[in-house]
Parts: structure tokens; sequence; C-alpha cells
């Protein structure tokens, strides 16, 4: 269900998570239904969040915001010193959510494509 909701498609259409990932992510359930997951990965102090998604259909009611700062509580109280994550430098919205909650650009990264044709 993870697998789907990360890449929006149907359960049966997708490649199941790693199980190393699996166990570190949590999810946001409604009515049975996964409606929000987030990996995070712990080294040391530092933690970084990964895969953080909210199936279409729930979003702009504030559920992001509402996860990742309660994902942040959790890490500060686990004496976190640096939480990180990674977004498309194209993702405006997940962008300004990130930047509202006080998340700043540290590196930025283009990525290129070698495109081979026939």
């Amino acid at each position: 269900m993870i697998a789907s909701l990360e890449e929006n498609q149907l359960a049966n259409e997708t490649m199941p998570l790693d199980p190393e990932d699996l166990e570190k992510t949590l999810v946001l359930r409604k009515n049975e239904q996964v409606i929000a997951s987030i990996r995070v990965e712990n080294e040391g102090n530092s933690s970084g969040l990964y895969g953080f998604v909210v199936r279409s259909e729930f979003r702009n009611q504030g559920i992001g915001r509402k996860v990742i700062s309660q994902t942040i509580q959790e890490l500060l109280e686990k004496q976190a010193k640096n939480i990180y994550l990674e977004v498309e430098s194209t993702n405006e919205t997940a962008l300004h959510l990130y930047r509202s909650i006080g998340f700043k650009e540290q590196t930025l990264f283009d990525y290129y494509i070698y495109e081979i044709t026939d």
C-alpha cells in the first residue's frame, strides 16, 4: 500500500518496498486506508526524512504539515541535532511547506540525463 501511495499507482502495479526501508516507515491511516507515509533514517545525531507523500485526495488539508511537524517533534525528543530531507527543486508545493516549517536550502543539485537514441 505504501509503494502504491508513493508512486500514485495501484498496489498490484508497483514493486514492494525494501523490508529494511519498510521498518523505518511511518504511516498515517484513515479508515484502514494509508493516506500518508514518511521514512525516517537515523545516523548518529542526524535524521533524514525520505519518501514523504500524502495521497492526492488528502492534500491541501494540513495533513502534510501535521505529519512533518509531529515527526520533527519526535526526533527532537530523541535528541536529534540535525534533520534533513531531499526534495525536487521544481516541487514548489513541497518547498513551500518545508520552508514554512523552518527548513532552509543547504545544497542544490541539478540532475542530468543522457538519452540514448536508436
